[in-house]
């Protein structure tokens, strides 16, 4: 990924880092000793690290709540012979983003048994699709348990994502997960195969309406009979469920 100047790739981390919950900050550089051009630079989480304790207010009563968790979202750029600078990790490749914070674990631990992954959420203005990994609390309200960025959409990019997501909830797996209806998904059923892997009936309904467009067309009540016929299946399905739990 390209960037014109330092102040772009600055706009651009922010907006990520304000999709996954965080602030983000200037970190360290290193520039030209003749020209003072910018030679490369490092953006951090604003949670990177914790502080250091203040020796000199050691009977303060009411300190400062501690707002860093050791984040270790962050991101490099390079300049190269063009002026410009490219996002880089250190073998100088462009690399994919996986950030949580603490908040986040806390609240995985607590409503982490469904979760929804999508990676049509949002799409950057190069296309690059941003995974969010959430779900709701008691009160309905939508939580993101992890966000990613992704350089390219692939099976080894899901497994990685995937194996990180693990390792950040320290191992934990949810119940069930909800994901679209992409054929990389099924690497979820070889990482996770415990899980109950289930699909979002709105993709279901929007790749019918792409795939039957010419039947939807000629056929008023066709997208209302689909629905309703999903509904039966779906009653029939937990009946026979709870059916065989009880006997």
């Amino acid at each position: 990924m390209e960037f014109d100047t330092e102040a772009v790739a600055k706009e651009y981390y922010e907006a990520y880092a304000k999709v996954a919950g965080l602030g983000a900050r200037l970190s360290k550089a290193h520039t030209d000793q003749n020209s003072w051009m910018l030679l490369d630079r490092v953006f951090c989480s604003s949670r990177e690290r914790k502080r250091h304790k203040d020796k000199c207010n050691v009977n303060v009563k009411c300190p400062r709540p501690e707002t860093r968790c050791e984040c270790a979202g962050r991101m490099k750029i390079s300049c190269r012979q063009n002026g410009k600078y490219h996002m880089v990790k250190k073998d100088d490749l462009i690399t994919n983003i996986f950030c949580d914070e603490a908040k986040m674990r806390t609240d995985y631990a607590n409503f982490g048994d469904v979760v929804c992954f999508d990676t049509t959420y949002r799409k950057h203005k190069d296309g690059r699709p941003i995974a969010l990994f959430v779900s709701i609390n008691h009160h309905k309200q939508t939580l993101v348990f992890g966000a990613a960025l992704l350089h390219v959409e692939t099976v080894k990019t899901f497994e990685w994502l995937f194996d990180t997501f693990a390792r950040t909830v320290i191992g934990k797996t949810p119940c069930t997960m909800l994901t679209d209806q992409d054929g990389r998904m099924t690497t979820l059923d070889s990482q996770w195969p415990t899980i109950n892997h289930r699909l979002y009936i709105w993709h279901i309904y929007q790749n019918a309406a792409i795939l039957l467009t010419v039947v939807f067309a000629n056929i008023s009540d066709f997208a209302t009979d689909l629905v309703v016929a999903y509904m039966i299946i779906k009653a029939k399905l937990i009946f026979l469920r709870d059916g065989m739990k009880c006997s």
